[in-house]
């Protein structure tokens, strides 16, 4: 919270599908992972949307605005972290 509430949700939303990416690459194998890679928008996007949905179901309370910032975090972290892996996996 030292850098603002936005930060922190864009962060929290980065930090969230981020994390799940690395995740991915330990569940699939190479050729499912590069799947991934090939439909990285549509499917980051989806599990975002599953994910605040899941919020929700929960009883989250979801504010617009907020959910906003989290989306754009954890678009921008599940498809930097997706290509940060297949970059790796050109390398090996």
């Amino acid at each position: 919270m030292k850098f603002g509430h936005s930060f922190c949700m864009v962060l929290c939303g980065f930090l969230f599908l981020g994390l799940t990416g690395v995740f991915s690459k330990t569940v699939l194998r190479q050729e499912e992972f590069l799947v991934l890679k090939k439909n990285i928008l549509i499917q980051v996007f989806f599990l975002s949307v599953l994910s605040l949905v899941s919020f929700i179901a929960f009883g989250g309370e979801i504010i617009i605005g907020v959910a906003i910032l989290w989306l754009v975090g954890a678009l921008a972290g599940g498809v930097t972290s997706v290509q940060v892996l297949s970059l790796k996996l050109r390398l090996t």
